[in-house]
C-alpha cells in the first residue's frame, strides 16, 4: 500500500464487537483508523477530523447505512466509502456504486479481500483530492484514462473515454459496462492477447484493437496499460489510457490499397513512374499528420521502380540510411533529417532511361549527358507535388561540388544546400561500394580515399570528414 499509515480510515457499526476487530485488522497495516457506533458521532467525527475512506456497516436492524453514506458524502464529495453488507442487504448493496460509494464486501469476508478494495479506493481518492491534477491530468485529458480491477471491471473513467466509446458521461460507461469492459471487444482473441501480456509484462503500450461504440459501429483503439501494486507487491489496478486511431487505420488501408495498384501499374512498365505523381497529390493532404507514413508509402513507390532497375535495387534506401547517420552526427534538427531522408528516396527519380543505367559497358560523352539531366528531371516530376517543394533543392542540386564544377547549375560551396552535399556524399559512397554493370564495387576502403583526396574540391570537408566516422 502506498504509504498507509498518512491514510485515515473512519468504521462505523452498531455491533462495537465487530467494529473494534475491524479497526484493529486495519490499525495493523498500518491505517490510522477510528471506530464509531453512533450516526451522531459518525457525522461529527467527518466534518472535525479529515477521512480518507469511509466503511460503513449496512447490515443494521434499526439503522440505514447507505444512508449514512450519503450524508457523510454531503460533508466530502471526494470520500471513498465501502459499504460492509450482510447476506440480506446484497441486493440494495450492489447498487451501491449509484448512489456513491466505491464498493461493498458481503459478510463473511476475508481480510484480503478487504484491504484490496481499501487500497484501490485510497488510489482512486488519491486522484481525486487534488483538484488541479484530476481536473488537468484525469477529467480534461485528451485522452481516455481508465482504472479496471484485475477482473476488468471498471473502477473509474474520465470523459474523454466515455466520449470515445459513445457515452454521455463516465458515469453511464461505467454502468453499462459495470460487469466486465471486456464485452465491447469485436476479437475475444485479441483481448486476451493483450491481457495476457499485461500479465506477463505489466506494462503495455499502444496495443491496437477493434472494439463497439455505444450506437454499434466499430471503432479502432490503441491502449496503453499499466499494473499498479502497492508496497507489498499486491495488484491494486489496472491504469490505462486509450486513443482514437479509427482515422489512421482507414488512412493506413487506403495507403495501402495505393502501394499495392501502384505496385501492379510498375510492373506493366517503366513509364508508369510518372503515376504516383497523381497518387501522392490524392493522398498527401490526408496524411500530412503522418508522416512515418508518407515515408513509407514513398519508400515502397522507389523501391518498385528500382526494382525494374536491377543495378539501382536498394540504393535509395541506402543512400537515405548513408544520409541520416551524416545529417545526425553533423546535429541538424529532427525535421532537417526527415527532409533529407526524402530527398534521398527521391534523388534518383528522373533516371527515366533504363537502358543506359543497365548498360553493361562503361557510358559514352553523349550518354552520360543524358544521365546528367536527372536532377533537373527528377525536379519537373517532383514540382507539381506541393507537399515536396521543400526537397526540391536538395534533389536539383545532389550533384553540385565545392569547387563548383558540378551540375547542373555549377553551384559552389556554401551555395549548395547542406542537404544536397549530404547526399552528394552519401550517393558516392553507395556508388563506390556497390557493384555496377560495367564494374566490380572498388569498396569501402577505396572509397574513404576517395573521399580523402577530393575533400574541399567535390566534397564538402565537414560532411565528409563525419561521413569518414559514421559510414
Amino acid at each position: 500500500m502506498n504509504n498507509p499509515e498518512k491514510e485515515k480510515i473512519l468504521v462505523f457499526s452498531k455491533d462495537i464487537e465487530f467494529m473494534t476487530s475491524l479497526c484493529g485488522i486495519l490499525s495493523k497495516v498500518g491505517y490510522m483508523v477510528s471506530g464509531s457506533a453512533l450516526w451522531e458521532h459518525t457525522l461529527e467525527a467527518l466534518k472535525n477530523h479529515s477521512v480518507d475512506l469511509f466503511l460503513t456497516d449496512a447490515a443494521m436492524p434499526d439503522m440505514d447505512g447507505i444512508a449514512l453514506m450519503r450524508a457523510a458524502l454531503v460533508i466530502d464529495p471526494h470520500l471513498a466509502c465501502i459499504i460492509i453488507a450482510g447476506q440480506d442487504t446484497v441486493q440494495t448493496s450492489t447498487g451501491t456504486r449509484e448512489v456513491g460509494a466505491f464498493d461493498y464486501v458481503i459478510k463473511p469476508f476475508k481480510a484480503e479481500e478487504l484491504l484490496m478494495k481499501i487500497s484501490q479506493a485510497m488510489e482512486v481518492r488519491r486522484l481525486k483530492k487534488s483538484e488541479e491534477i484530476y481536473r488537468a491530468i484525469f477529467e480534461n485529458s485528451v485522452e481516455g484514462i481508465y482504472l479496471t480491477s484485475s477482473e476488468g471491471e471498471f473502477i473509474a473513467a474520465n470523459k474523454p473515454l466515455a466520449r470515445i466509446l459513445g457515452y454521455e458521461s463516465p458515469k453511464d460507461l461505467m454502468t453499462d459496462l459495470k460487469d466486465n469492459c471486456d464485452q465491447i471487444y469485436i476479437e475475444p482473441k485479441r483481448r486476451s492477447k493483450f491481457m495476457n501480456l499485461i500479465k506477463k509484462t505489466e506494462v503495455v503500450s499502444g496495443f491496437e484493437s477493434q472494439v463497439y461504440h455505444k450506437d454499434g459501429s466499430k471503432i479502432w483503439i490503441s491502449e496503453s496499460v499499466r499494473a499498479v501494486r502497492d508496497t507489498n507487491n499486491n495488484l491494486i489496478y489496472y491504469r490505462g489510457s486509450i486513443h482514437d486511431i479509427t482515422i489512421r487505420k482507414k488512412e493506413e488501408m487506403v495507403m495501402n490499397e495505393s502501394i499495392k495498384q501502384l505496385q501492379l501499374w510498375t510492373d506493366k512498365t517503366e513509364q508508369n513512374k510518372y503515376l504516383f505523381l497523381d497518387i501522392i497529390d490524392e493522398i498527401s493532404d490526408s496524411y500530412y499528420k503522418t508522416e512515418e507514413l508518407f515515408i513509407n508509402f514513398v519508400r515502397a513507390i522507389v523501391n518498385a521502380i528500382d526494382e525494374k532497375r536491377p543495378c539501382m535495387r536498394g540504393h535509395s534506401e541506402r543512400v537515405a540510411s548513408y544520409s541520416i547517420k551524416i545529417a545526425k552526427a553533423m546535429g541538424l534538427s529532427e525535421d532537417e533529417t526527415e527532409k533529407i531522408r526524402l530527398a534521398a528516396l527521391l534523388h534518383d527519380i528522373g533516371i527515366i532511361n533504363k537502358g543506359l543505367i543497365d548498360k553493361p559497358a562503361n557510358l559514352t560523352d553523349k550518354e552520360l549527358e543524358l544521365i546528367k539531366k536527372h536532377p533537373v528531371q527528377g525536379v519537373s516530376i517532383l514540382k507539381p507535388v506541393k507537399q515536396l517543394r521543400d526537397i526540391i533543392p536538395l534533389i536539383r542540386h545532389h550533384h553540385e561540388r565545392i569547387d563548383g564544377k558540378g551540375y547542373p547549375d555549377g553551384l559552389k560551396g556554401e551555395d549548395i544546400p547542406v542537404g544536397a552535399r549530404i547526399l552528394h556524399v552519401a550517393d558516392s559512397f553507395d556508388s563506390m561500394t556497390e557493384d555496377r554493370p560495367h564494374r566490380q564495387a572498388p569498396g569501402k576502403e577505396y572509397a574513404f580515399l576517395e573521399f580523402k583526396r577530393c575533400i574541399n574540391t567535390q566534397f564538402d570537408p565537414r560532411v565528409t570528414e563525419l561521413a569518414l566516422k559514421v559510414l
